[in-house]
């Protein structure tokens, strides 16, 4: 996994990831 500071960028912009994030439509 990457370090925790990418994780919590990663929370903060899900619109990053892969796939939608299930709080987020």
């Amino acid at each position: 996994m990457r370090s925790a500071k990418s994780v919590g960028s990663a929370l903060l912009a899900p619109s990053d990831w892969p796939t939608p994030a299930p709080t987020r439509p």
